[in-house]
């Protein structure tokens, strides 16, 4: 508990962080110049699926998430979970509130600047909180312990192919993708030196040790709560996952109600998804 609740007084810097990451990713796509790879590759399917580029962008943190915990054994933190929750309803709630087209390439460039320097600068502060990886952060991560390939190598790999797979679905890349690419990670790293956070001594957060998953109605507990977050169904998805998961461990108790719980949980979550296409259903108040 002094853990969780250790880890509770770092969440402001969390926000912080991925209003601003949402602010910058948000600002490259208004640039028109090109975006980061996931971003165009976020982009290509948000035009032929038809969704709000922030829904999709949760629906793949939240695809990516779920398949890394149980193929790849990845730590989760809490910023993991948030990350994939609001980061998306941010920058769906940026392009409602400003979504005007600087026309003029010198207007654009600046544009894309200030979106790099604003991506690069949420980025740090959220990895600076130590509250956990992205979920794509966390996949090269976990490919780099399967495959014992470097995780630069994997991050540039996969970087690559979402890159390809955007442009085939008419994400909007150009010379802006390029720059991102070169730049972002000395402007991380610049980043990291101003909040003396050095990331490869620094031990990011794990939900796991905090010991919650040790209760006897962990699995009851998760149930109950993937019922009643129907206004975040993407928080919903997550946590009758977690419940599954755990429902079913020896020390659990009424494993049936809590296994019943959580499938009714996991499908009234993605059927209030699909229906309101929001993140969270307060998006409704500025349309």
């Amino acid at each position: 508990m002094e853990l969780f609740q250790k880890d509770i007084r770092r969440v402001p810097m969390l926000f912080l962080g991925f209003v601003t990451l949402a602010l910058g990713i948000h600002l490259t796509k208004l640039s028109l110049l090109g975006m980061s790879s996931w971003s165009v590759f976020h982009d290509g399917i948000s035009i032929v699926a038809g969704l709000p580029f922030g829904v999709v962008t949760q629906l793949l943190g939240l695809s990516i998430l779920v398949l890394s915990m149980n193929l790849l054994q990845t730590k989760v933190g809490l910023g993991t979970l948030f990350n994939i929750v609001f980061v998306g309803w941010f920058i769906d709630l940026f392009g409602m509130l400003y979504n005007s087209m600087p026309e003029s390439l010198v207007l654009q460039s600046l544009v894309l600047i200030l979106g790099v320097l604003f991506t690069t600068l949420g980025r740090s502060l959220y990895i600076a909180s130590k509250l956990g990886p992205g979920p794509r952060d966390g996949l090269f991560v976990g490919l780099s312990r399967i495959t014992k390939i470097q995780v630069k190598y994997v991050k540039i790999t996969i970087e690559l192919i979402v890159l390809a797979i955007g442009i085939l679905l008419g994400g909007k890349a150009g010379i802006g993708t390029v720059f991102i690419i070169i730049v972002s990670g000395y402007i991380v790293q610049f980043f990291f030196r101003i909040f003396h956070f050095d990331p490869k001594s620094k031990k990011q957060s794990d939900i796991l040790e905090y010991g919650f998953q040790n209760n006897q109605y962990f699995g009851l507990i998760l149930g109950a709560i993937s019922i009643g977050v129907l206004l975040i169904p993407t928080l919903g998805v997550i946590v009758a996952a977690y419940g599954l998961k755990y429902s079913i461990k020896e020390n659990q108790k009424y494993k049936i109600i809590s296994l019943s719980l959580n499938v009714i949980g996991m499908m009234l979550a993605i059927g209030y998804f699909l229906h309101s296409e929001t993140s969270i259903d307060v998006l409704n108040l500025f349309t």
